[in-house]
């Protein structure tokens, strides 16, 4: 693999693997206001004059709390800063945890379907 060396499973096992990217299904979408832009808003309204150049405007933003990610044992996926406080989080790597979620359901699908068609 050109960028990447000592590539492994994350579990030995397909069950523990399944069992720890099951967690991914415990969350639940959030949607909050960007605290910076809130404090920043509200000093501005304050003192009465802009603070910054950048024009803020004041959204809501939709997706997974990082505290969430680690309440739930997907630590693998939480970004961490230099003090050692939550950052973020990978979204762009969480996903994988869908793949044996999926697989799992596939295959009982599948087994449902023979049962069915074993009946007929």
């Amino acid at each position: 693999m050109k960028y990447k060396a000592l590539i492994e499973k994350q579990f030995d096992d397909s069950k523990r693997q399944l069992e720890h990217s099951q967690h991914i299904l415990d969350l639940d979408v959030k949607s909050w206001f960007d605290k910076h832009e809130v404090e920043n808003y509200a000093k501005e309204i304050v003192e009465g004059e802009k603070l910054d150049e950048d024009k803020y405007k004041i959204s809501r933003h939709v997706g997974l709390i990082a505290e969430d990610l680690a309440e739930a044992g997907l630590i693998e996926h939480v970004v961490y800063g230099s003090d050692g406080e939550i950052e973020g989080i990978e979204y762009d790597r969480l996903w994988i945890h869908l793949l044996p979620v999926i697989k799992e359901l596939k295959n009982r699908i599948k087994v449902l379907e023979e049962k069915q068609n074993e009946s007929k």
